[in-house]
């Protein structure tokens, strides 16, 4: 491997996937020092070339029934410049029928990079907040040194350790004072008792069929998942139907905020005026020129008044 790396140069935009069959604490915590040796090659390279891991670490792609655990050794890198619109999943309802799970990724487009929305991804309880505790703690916090502002010259690294001190203060004091909400068994409506003994049998014969590569296993593995897949979508649907039709008053916005997108765009495309045209900033770092020229104009320089003759 190490002779072979040595005569390949990616290209700048590169995306590297495959079964790597090599052990390292880079995607695997459980490795120790003496098992990942034989990676250090591999590991050297990517570095070499600013390579990110995509895939998920610990997240097991391999299953053996002599394992100890499940081994992550299907792996997908990217080149650091296009890190940012990578996404990697696996997805059991596809199987490959060997003892690899299949692995997807997507790229996205420049201008359409989407990320977690925040509202959905703690789903903080906001009908629970403390508004009045959290406005008097914001009032005691704006006193302590880590949170207070200390901006002496304006550049877009002082900026953003800022912007980093605010993030800290705010998620302090929402983690204190705002509940996250609990999932449970009514949060699924749809649930139904025969979903929960279909699950407990797909998991079943899974189990039985990675660890024994038992082909019987398999087929019946597959007929319990479909009939599982085929069930829940049925359920979501009539549950959905039933509640649009008995909606009512306050039910009509619920209907919004169940199908407002999970994910949105990082940051906008931002549109500005300059003196003799219109433009975009498109990219993260265009995004912050412009806003470190819109927001921060330099002031208009004036002439010493020579007070003489007055």
């Amino acid at each position: 491997m190490k002779r072979s790396l040595k005569k390949i140069i990616p290209y700048t935009n590169a995306i590297i996937c495959g079964d790597f069959n090599s052990h390292h604490s880079w995607w695997n915590s459980a490795v120790s020092d003496a098992t990942a040796k034989k990676a250090i090659p591999l590991v050297n390279w990517l570095q070499q070339f600013q390579f990110d891991l995509i895939s998920e670490p610990d997240n097991g792609t391999f299953h053996r029934s002599n394992l100890v655990r499940n081994s992550n050794i299907d792996l997908v890198f990217s080149t650091s410049n296009i890190s940012q619109y990578m996404s990697w999943w696996k997805d059991e309802e596809y199987t490959t029928g060997s003892e690899h799970d299949m692995i997807f990724f997507s790229i996205s487009k420049e201008d359409d990079i989407l990320v977690q929305n925040p509202l959905y991804a703690y789903q903080y309880n906001f009908e629970k907040a403390d508004w009045k505790k959290i406005n008097e703690e914001l009032l005691i916090e704006q006193n302590n040194e880590e949170f207070q502002w200390s901006l002496i010259k304006i550049t877009e690294e002082s900026l953003e350790l800022e912007a980093e001190k605010l993030q800290k203060l705010i998620v302090k004091i929402v983690e204190k004072h705002i509940p996250k909400k609990k999932s449970y068994e009514k949060s699924k409506p749809w649930w139904s008792e025969k979903l929960t003994k279909l699950r407990k049998e797909m998991a079943k014969y899974r189990r039985k069929w990675k660890r024994n590569a038992d082909s019987t296993a398999e087929d019946k593995y597959i007929d319990i998942r479909r009939q599982y897949y085929y069930e829940i979508k049925s359920a979501k649907s009539k549950c959905w139907n039933n509640f649009l039709e008995n909606a009512k008053d306050k039910d009509i916005f619920k209907v919004f905020q169940y199908t407002k997108q999970n994910r949105i765009e990082k940051l906008p495309i931002l549109q500005y005026q300059t003196e003799n045209s219109h433009l975009k900033a498109i990219t993260f770092n265009e995004k912050c020129d412009t806003f470190m020229k819109v927001l921060f104009i330099k002031p208009s320089s004036i002439k010493e008044l020579i007070w003489i003759n007055y």
